[in-house]
C-alpha cells in the first residue's frame, strides 16, 4: 500500500507540472505530508491535487485515505536526521484538520477555505463543522462537497443519534453512574462537540449546565441555539434537550426522552459484499454479504450457510467478537475475534473451530470490496 501510494503522490505532483524544489514529502508512518513551498502555484492547487490523488486512489480499488489541507508559514528546519522538515502552526493543524476527514473525505482549514470559497468553481460546495482539539479547543473545519471521482461528500463528521448510541451499547451501563456520551451546543446548520467539557462538569454524580455562548461559544452568531445531551444512567440512555440561556442539572427527568437503544447487527458492522481470507490447516477465501441481519451469504450459488451469533464490539478495544454457526449443523461453531483495522471496511484476527476432533485456529481477514 505504502509503495503504491508514493507511486500516486508522485505522480499527481507531475500531473500540476510542480517542481521537486517547490515541495517536500514528508512520511509519517503510513500517511505522507505533502508541503508546497511555492506561493505562486495557486490557491487551489492544495485542493486540485488532493482530488487527483483521490481519483487515483479510486482507480486502483485498493485502499482508502483521509485528506486534511491547511496553510501557514511555518518554519523550515534540519531534523536529527540532516532532513528538511517543518515546525509551526501550519502543519499541527493539517494534521487535526485530517483526523477530522472520513476515508476518501477532504477537509481543509480556515485560511484554504477563505481563499476559495468566493471563487464560482467552489462556491456552495463546501460544509462546515464545529470541532475540537485534543485540548476540547474548538474550531472550524471545511468539507469539499462537489461530485468527483474518488470523494466522497456525505456527512460523516458529527455522529447521528441512533449511531452515537450504537456505538455505547456494548460497553458496561453501570447502575446510578451518570456516564457522558455526547454533548453538542448550536443551530441546526452548525453546531459544536461539548462532549469533554460536560464530562468535566460531573460532581457528585450529576452536572449543572447553563447553555450558552460564553460557555461554549458561538457557532452560529445570532440563531436560536440548543444543548443536547446523551448519557447513561440507572442502567439506561437518556437524551436531555433544552434552549440556550436554561440552565439544567442532569441527570433530569423533566427534559429527558428515554431512549431504548436500537441493537447493534451484524449487517451493521458488514454492509455490502465482503471478501474472507482464512489461513492455517485450511487456506482459501470467499465472497459473502450478510442479510436480515444475521444471515451469512455466500455468493457462489447464492448459499445461506451461516447464522451469525453473540455478536459484541468492544469500542475502545476496538474489537469485534462473534460465532458463524453452520446452518445445517454438519459443522463446529467457528468463534471469530477480531480486530478492526477500519470499521466498516477491514477486520482481521482468528477464527477457532473443531477439526476431526482437534480445536484449531485460522487467520482471518475480512475486506469489504463493494457496496
Amino acid at each position: 500500500m505504502i509503495n503504491t501510494l508514493n507511486k500516486i503522490i508522485v505522480d499527481s505532483l507531475k500531473h500540476f507540472d510542480i517542481k521537486n524544489d517547490e515541495r517536500t514529502l514528508l512520511p509519517v508512518g503510513d500517511a505522507i505530508c505533502i508541503a508546497l513551498e511555492n506561493s505562486d502555484l495557486g490557491n487551489d492547487i492544495p485542493l486540485q491535487l488532493a482530488l487527483e490523488i483521490l481519483k487515483k486512489i479510486d482507480e486502483t480499488k485498493a485502499f482508502e485515505v483521509r485528506i486534511g489541507i491547511n496553510e501557514n508559514e511555518d518554519d523550515v528546519v534540519i531534523d536529527i536526521n540532516e532532513r528538511k522538515n517543518f515546525v509551526g502552526y501550519g502543519i499541527n493543524r493539517a494534521q487535526r484538520i485530517m483526523d477530522q476527514a472520513a476515508p476518501s473525505q477532504i477537509m481543509i482549514g480556515v485560511g484554504t477555505h477563505e481563499k476559495l470559497r468566493g471563487r464560482e468553481k467552489y462556491r456552495n460546495h463546501f460544509r462546515t463543522y464545529a470541532v475540537e482539539d485534543k485540548h476540547n479547543n474548538p474550531f472550524d473545519v471545511y468539507q469539499y462537497t462537489k461530485e468527483s471521482q474518488g470523494l466522497i461528500t456525505t456527512e460523516k463528521i458529527i455522529p447521528q443519534l441512533d449511531e452515537v448510541i450504537k456505538n455505547t451499547i456494548n460497553q458496561s451501563q453501570r447502575v446510578n453512574k451518570l456516564e457522558i456520551i455526547h454533548a453538542e451546543y448550536g443551530s441546526d446548520d452548525k453546531r459544536y462537540t461539548v462532549t469533554q467539557q460536560i464530562k468535566n462538569k460531573i460532581r457528585n454524580n450529576s452536572a449543572s449546565i447553563n447553555p450558552n455562548d460564553k460557555e461554549f461559544g458561538d457557532p452560529h452568531g445570532q440563531e436560536e441555539k440548543w444543548f443536547y445531551v446523551v448519557y447513561s444512567y440507572n442502567g439506561k440512555i437518556h437524551l436531555n434537550y433544552i434552549l440556550q440561556n436554561h440552565p439544567i442539572k442532569i441527570p433530569d427527568t423533566r427534559y429527558s426522552v428515554e431512549y431504548d437503544p436500537p441493537s447493534i447487527t451484524p449487517q451493521d458492522f458488514f454492509p455490502g459484499r465482503w471478501k474472507c481470507v482464512f489461513s492455517g490447516p485450511i487456506e482459501g477465501s470467499e465472497v459473502f454479504y450478510i442479510q436480515d441481519e444475521n444471515k451469512y451469504i455466500i455468493t457462489k450459488l447464492e448459499r445461506h450457510a451461516f447464522n451469525i451469533e453473540r455478536f459484541g464490539f468492544n469500542e475502545r478495544e476496538k474489537k469485534i467478537s462473534f460465532a458463524k454457526i453452520d446452518v445445517k449443523g454438519k459443522i463446529s461453531d467457528r468463534l471469530n475475534n477480531l480486530n478492526v483495522v477500519e470499521l466498516g471496511k477491514r477486520y482481521e484476527g482468528e477464527e477457532r473451530l473443531i477439526l476431526a476432533g482437534k480445536s484449531v485456529v485460522e487467520k482471518m481477514i475480512y475486506q469489504k470490496i463493494s457496496d
